[in-house]
């Protein structure tokens, strides 16, 4: 689950998780991440 962080004024977002996560999971995570972000900043 990923969901907009509520503790500052920045923006921020927070990833919850219940059950087996692999390495391999969070990098295709980190990996979606850095997409998403290039494409927002061109």
């Amino acid at each position: 689950m990923i969901y907009p962080g509520k503790i500052s004024n920045a923006d921020t977002f927070r990833i919850g998780n219940i059950g087996d996560v692999t390495n391999e999971d969070m990098k295709r995570l980190v990996a979606a991440i850095q997409e998403v972000r290039f494409w927002e900043s061109v």
